[in-house]
């Protein structure tokens, strides 16, 4: 009889730490990557074209220059409202 009430015991006592443990969860995410390729009116990719990405609220401005592809990235861009401008 002792065992079974050490083992009721043991087992109320480890469901009692499972309930009592915060449950894991992942991390939200509240940045973003933005990407592109810059064309001309023709579709020619624009190397080395500069690329300013602004946030409207904030007035934070990022800048880029594309590569021999015409292609741009921004990483960890926060959320927001954004202009973007080429040259």
């Amino acid at each position: 009889m002792r065992t079974s009430l050490s083992r009721a015991a043991f087992v109320l006592a480890a469901a009692a730490m499972v309930v009592g443990l915060p449950c894991a969860s992942y991390a939200q995410r509240f940045t973003g990557e933005l990407s592109g390729t810059v064309v001309d009116e023709t579709g020619a990719v624009v190397p080395a074209a500069n690329v300013t990405l602004t946030n409207e609220s904030s007035g934070d401005a990022r800048r880029s220059v594309t590569n021999a592809d015409g292609f741009f990235a921004f990483a960890a861009v926060p959320a927001g409202t954004y202009r973007s401008r080429c040259r």
